[in-house]
């Protein structure tokens, strides 16, 4: 929407307003999609603290969700996952569709990487990060967003910086690969 000129976007006497899922409806977002992905297919409904993990890692984005439970779907037919009593291990699923636990997708991950090695806590520039990160998937804003909303940067007049919580996220990361 806020793509569209103003001049079109004057002819509606309603603005629309689109806002973010909040975690509540994220989790009955991921209830109602598991219901037709996974238990129409004669797997085991998630628990409650599965749906909420899968919202969460997937920043409570319906397609994002749907994704993530489609892979967790096929690791199930294909046995590497135990649907048995609904406490689904997410780890391979949230792996094949490029997403930490958290909701990071590959493109915050090299963000993180890229603040950390490069920025060396120093504030680092939109245009300075956008030649420094491949994007896979999502867009740069998109990430930053993201990184935003789990409070790992933060903006400033001379650029993004690293929050604590991020640098520690960061190195989280850079441990793991």
């Amino acid at each position: 929407i806020d793509k569209l000129p103003e001049p079109v976007l004057g002819r509606f006497e309603l603005a629309p307003v689109l806002s973010k899922y909040d975690d509540t409806e994220g989790q009955q977002i991921a209830a109602t999609l598991a219901r037709k992905i996974l238990f129409t297919e004669g797997l085991t409904m998630p628990a409650d603290h599965v749906t909420a993990a899968i919202a969460q890692a997937s920043n409570n984005g319906p397609r994002v969700m749907r994704r993530v439970l489609c892979a967790l779907r096929d690791l199930a037919w294909a046995g590497d996952v135990d649907d048995a009593d609904g406490n689904y291990d997410l780890t391979e699923a949230l792996e094949w569709c490029g997403l930490t636990g958290d909701g990071l997708t590959m493109t915050a991950q090299h963000y993180l990487q890229v603040m950390l090695t490069e920025g060396r806590g120093n504030p680092v520039g939109l245009k300075a990060l956008g030649e420094r990160i491949p994007t896979t998937g999502s867009s740069l804003t998109d990430a930053e967003a993201t990184l935003l909303d789990r409070g790992y940067v933060a903006r400033t007049g001379r650029g993004r910086m690293l929050t604590t919580a991020g640098i520690r996220r960061a190195r989280e990361l850079a441990e793991a690969s």
